[in-house]
């Protein structure tokens, strides 16, 4: 997934403008965590389908209270990831968001997005157990979509600390 391929110098030759790094990756950051945020619905879709159907004990499986904390909490970590990812793609079209301050939501929004589509992923395969771990099942392509996109323009770890510092940065 090649989005582009910038130039370290900071100024594009051919057009004479100076280009803010930051800015340029708002769009590509808000669009990788909407694809995230759909790999983490899909994957808590499937676990809740079959957490629902798989008997054990003579019980639907979803009604263990393992199984049922590990999806409500991969649930509010999916609406979080929504929610942070609608506000990034609104404040994109928005002349008056600052190009600093529509970074900081995308930034959030894809960090939060990497989050719990990796967690609502590992949750799937866990849920699904031996059978996620087949290649004749799909859930280990959710877990591998998940990782690949977590990694792609940063992980949340560096995407909060970049955050973290302009925020701190700010106050100083």
């Amino acid at each position: 997934r090649q989005l582009a391929r910038p130039d370290s110098r900071g100024k594009d030759d051919a057009l004479g403008v100076d280009v803010d790094v930051k800015s340029a990756l708002a769009t590509p950051l808000v669009a990788m965590a909407a694809d995230l945020v759909g790999v983490a619905d899909a994957a808590l879709a499937r676990s809740v389908e079959y957490a629902k159907s798989r008997q054990q004990f003579g019980k639907p499986i979803g009604s263990f209270q393992g199984i049922k904390h590990a999806l409500a909490d991969n649930y509010v970590a999916l609406e979080r990831a929504r929610s942070l990812t609608y506000a990034a793609a609104t404040r994109l079209d928005d002349p008056a968001t600052s190009s600093s301050a529509g970074w900081t939501a995308a930034g959030l929004a894809k960090a939060a997005a990497a989050d719990a589509a990796v967690g609502c992923s590992r949750t799937a395969v866990q849920v699904h157990g031996a059978l996620a771990q087949t290649w004749e099942h799909d859930m280990h392509l959710y877990l591998r979509h998940a990782w690949q996109g977590a990694a792609t323009l940063g992980d949340s770890r560096a995407l909060y600390h970049s955050v973290g510092r302009r925020y701190a940065g700010g106050a100083a």
